[in-house]
């Protein structure tokens, strides 16, 4: 079993992952996130012998936050570059030798958008097609059991600013 999330460290918080080896709970090394700012992980996922977790890390506020994702192996954790955006991740899942994660994202304007992230063959992390919602925000994914089919659950702006619109989409 595993599980990820967050530790107050000093002035701010690093991202946590721990491993339950069926006697006790093992906190697993990552690297260092310290120039990054604190960092956060939202979501792990276990998945075809792969184990990934994501979130974001920030030097300041919501605007200044970015993508964060690590792999897990069994020589240790790799803290991948993700490109270069405004936002964070929130879930993550497997597609075969693919990598799949959603959050949102902010434009130059500061306006929020759905957004998704796709790690190819090649170790690359890149954009994806998402939902173009206005202040969308993607919170979920799924692969259906036995398909390549990916499905995204999240929100968008909706009429009453109090009460977001639900989202759910299909990447493929």
């Amino acid at each position: 079993m595993w599980a990820a999330g967050t530790i107050a460290e000093g002035d701010g918080v690093a991202p946590l992952v721990l491993h339950w080896d069926g006697v006790a709970w093992h906190r697993i090394a990552l690297p260092s996130t310290a120039t990054l700012g604190s960092a956060r992980l939202a979501a792990l996922t276990v998945s075809d012998g792969q184990v990934w977790a994501v979130g974001n890390a920030t030097t300041g506020g919501v605007y200044e936050r970015k993508p964060l994702a690590f792999r897990l192996t069994t020589r240790g954790a790799v803290l991948e570059r993700t490109p270069d955006e405004q936002g964070q991740l929130n879930a993550v899942t497997t597609v075969g030798r693919e990598v799949w994660a959603v959050g949102y994202r902010y434009d130059d304007a500061r306006q929020l958008h759905a957004y998704a992230l796709r790690r190819g063959t090649d170790g690359r992390w890149r954009a994806a097609p998402a939902p173009d919602a206005a202040g969308g925000a993607l919170y979920g994914i799924t692969r259906v059991p036995g398909s390549g089919r990916l499905w995204t659950t999240g929100a968008m702006d909706g009429p009453n600013p109090d009460l977001p619109t639900p989202l759910v989409a299909r990447f493929r």
